[in-house]
């Protein structure tokens, strides 16, 4: 057991030095105490008659991490807080996990750090991982909570109520494989390029999704309306229960960032992506005029949709109204003019199929011909023409 003199110490860290030094390959490896900021309660006198109440309060107390090598999840920590309401957090690996299922299977991989460049089996890999959608989550967490809480167990002297599992955090990746170094090498400096002038991210072999705040989201599950139960879409809870929904949500995510990555490295002339949208379109009997792919209005148009979060997730045409016209905030005439433009846009653009509406929705998805024409425009005009001749 080692206090730490500062929270940012690296725990991990120091628990695979001592696994390393003593051989451990299952078990508890260490525990690590610390004095960090929590949420817990205190008394204040509240009211006239200044009456001593609880109230929930931020304050310091020791938080307790356990470290430990799980036969199933691998390297993995909790931290227990030491002071009611003694939260209790669970952090584990997605590829800790995997790559002790892999052993137990005889399935031959190479890991470096946190991610396999070699996979023998990747179909089977893939549906260990699948298999953590089917896991009794609850159970294994109740577990857990008992093993290293006394406070959690059955006989302890409080009667105190069991924990409700939700995920503080999230992360869901997508790691793309290439065949050979050579293969990869070819094509990397583009993506990393790519990502960096439309996505704002200087690393794209590893998608990944974070979710902090999921009721954004919907999920689909029985509720009570002011009568029987119903089956309807409603906020995504932080509750372990909803963990298939959030890996579908995440799953989705990764694959439009890949989708816009997918344009790199197409070998396609740029008249047979620009000029198809150069001309005026008709759809459903109404005529549509053409795009000017490097006009200074529509290069501004085409950066506003390519920006990393609206790749991420749908858009809305409020949230490209105040991107495009931040100086009509407040104007409520100004804001309608830009309301009406922002509609003539988005129905030019999915005239031209640059984007599609989402169905019995307000929000809009960008299409992978809008990904073509979109990045070529953009690139066309930051082409040097001095070098470009040159070479």
């Amino acid at each position: 057991m080692i206090h730490l003199n500062s929270p940012s110490a690296s725990k991990e860290g120091f628990a695979r030095q001592i696994a390393q030094r003593d051989g451990i390959t299952e078990g508890l490896i260490g525990v690590f105490t610390c004095v960090e900021s929590c949420r817990t309660f205190a008394l204040r006198r509240i009211g006239e008659k200044r009456l001593l109440t609880v109230v929930a309060a931020q304050r310091k107390c020791v938080f307790v991490y356990f470290y430990l090598m799980d036969r199933e999840s691998g390297l993995m920590h909790v931290r227990l807080q030491t002071w009611l309401p003694m939260t209790f957090q669970v952090c584990l690996n997605g590829r800790e996990y995997l790559a002790q299922r892999l052993e137990r299977a005889g399935i031959g991989y190479e890991k470096r750090d946190n991610c396999f460049v070699r996979m023998d089996d990747l179909p089977r890999a893939q549906r260990m991982l699948d298999d953590l959608l089917e896991r009794d989550w609850v159970r294994f967490l109740d577990a857990l909570a008992r093993r290293f809480n006394p406070f959690a167990r059955k006989d302890n002297r409080l009667t105190a109520r069991g924990y409700y599992w939700t995920f503080r955090q999230s992360e869901y990746a997508t790691d793309v494989m290439f065949r050979d170094e050579k293969a990869l090498a070819a094509v990397y400096p583009r993506l990393v390029r790519h990502a960096i002038d439309h996505f704002g991210s200087a690393a794209v072999l590893r998608i990944e999704s974070t979710v902090n705040n999921p009721e954004r989201f919907k999920v689909r599950r029985e509720v009570t309306r002011k009568g029987p139960l119903e089956v309807a879409w409603v906020p995504m809870r932080k509750s372990v229960a909803d963990i298939a929904r959030r890996v579908a949500i995440c799953r989705a995510a990764n694959e439009r960032y890949l989708e816009a990555l997918a344009v790199v490295g197409e070998p396609s002339p740029t008249r047979q992506i620009l000029d198809p949208v150069s001309r005026r379109v008709t759809r459903e009997g109404r005529s549509y005029r053409a795009l000017h792919p490097i006009d200074a209005d529509e290069a501004r148009l085409f950066s506003t949709l390519l920006a990393s979060d609206f790749v991420l997730q749908q858009f809305r045409d409020r949230a490209l109204r105040q991107r495009l016209f931040p100086a009509c905030a407040g104007d409520a005439m100004a804001e309608k003019k830009a309301s009406g433009r922002v509609t003539r846009l988005l129905r030019l653009l999915r005239a031209h199929r640059l984007i599609r509406k989402v169905p019995r929705t307000f929000y809009y998805r960008i299409t992978r011909k809008g990904h073509h024409v979109m990045t070529t425009a953009l690139k066309l005009r930051d082409i040097d023409v001095a070098r470009s001749s040159a070479a």
